[in-house]
């Protein structure tokens, strides 16, 4: 039994037609699903919640089909009370999908249901843990959030805060050009932008110093943004992160570094530092923005970041 997840009003409305085709192939398929309708609020904790113990209670798998993006998984992976006994597949529908651009290439909707109807692959993969502190504001700390794709503080995650709020990148999702949100608030933030000195302890190691500090990206998988490959070599099976710093650099050298990240060409200026760790605790002399899988939900001066344990079931 697959339980859709689906958000009748996503992608400006459109989502309840692609459900409508994507029942239709499920039918043809002889697949039995069961569909939940979402609605703002605390509802939808409540909804995965609910399922979670219902099929706990049976001692069955539960199998979450999710109509969504980046965003839609994130927030499911902070409700869940566990993962061992759940199979998570996404079916994109947002403005990045980058997850899903990962997986199979592709973020069209209906070739990713094709997939897995016709031939599903089964991953077992890692999960990242960030803890949020903010010295300034002790009540916008988090101290755990779950994220799959990848976390990043300050210039990507300002970007994702402002697109998260913005009136343009519901009009462009309704003309089907969500991703041109990303690059007109990033050309704007980029003009406002404030750099700070910083520190980074990579494993467990002595800290390092980071003067002019811009962004950070911790990377499970390779692409961030809506398609930007960050982390080229990124696997989420490997138990690690990869790690992409940007600092001591002008303005200027960032409007040609981000470019050069659709490509993962970025690592080739000076100022832009790669690493692999498993674990890593960042600290600024300001709070930054910071997002999880695009989702922004407070600044913080100190992150901690690891790899789980606890590993995800991704059909897809």
């Amino acid at each position: 039994m697959y339980e859709m997840i689906v958000n009748p009003g996503a992608r400006s409305g459109k989502a309840m037609k692609l459900w409508r085709k994507i029942e239709q192939m499920f039918a043809q398929a002889n697949l039995e699903y069961r569909v939940n309708f979402t609605r703002p609020g605390m509802e939808n904790e409540k909804l995965i919640c609910r399922l979670y113990e219902e099929y706990a209670a049976k001692g069955e798998k539960l199998h979450l089909v999710l109509m969504g993006g980046d965003g839609t998984i994130n927030e499911v992976l902070q409700w869940l009370p566990g993962f061992d006994n759940v199979n998570l597949t996404l079916l994109p529908m947002g403005s990045g999908n980058d997850l899903v651009r990962d997986l199979l290439g592709t973020t069209n909707t209906m070739k990713a249901v094709m997939h897995f109807i016709n031939s599903p692959t089964c991953k077992s993969a890692d999960l990242g843990l960030i803890s949020l502190c903010c010295s300034d504001a002790p009540e916008l700390s988090i101290p755990k959030q779950n994220f799959i794709v990848s976390t990043g503080i300050g210039y990507d995650a300002g970007i994702c805060e402002e697109v998260a709020r913005s009136r343009v990148k519901n009009l462009l999702n309704a003309l089907g050009l969500g991703q041109l949100s990303y690059l007109i608030i990033a050309l704007k933030q980029l003009i406002g932008i404030e750099s700070c000195n910083a520190t980074l302890s990579v494993d467990g190691a002595p800290e390092i110093s980071l003067k002019n500090f811009i962004l950070m990206a911790g990377m499970n998988h390779r692409f961030q943004g809506g398609g930007f490959l960050f982390a080229p070599d990124a696997s989420d099976t490997d138990g690690m992160l990869d790690l992409c710093v940007v600092a001591n650099v002008s303005r200027a050298k960032v409007l040609r570094i981000m470019p050069s990240a659709k490509n993962g060409c970025h690592y080739r200026y000076d100022g832009v530092e790669f690493y692999r760790a498993s674990s890593y605790r960042l600290r600024t002399d300001r709070p930054f923005w910071v997002h999880t899988d695009g989702e922004v939900r407070s600044k913080a001066d100190t992150i901690e970041v690891k790899i789980r344990d606890e590993k995800v079931n991704l059909v897809y």
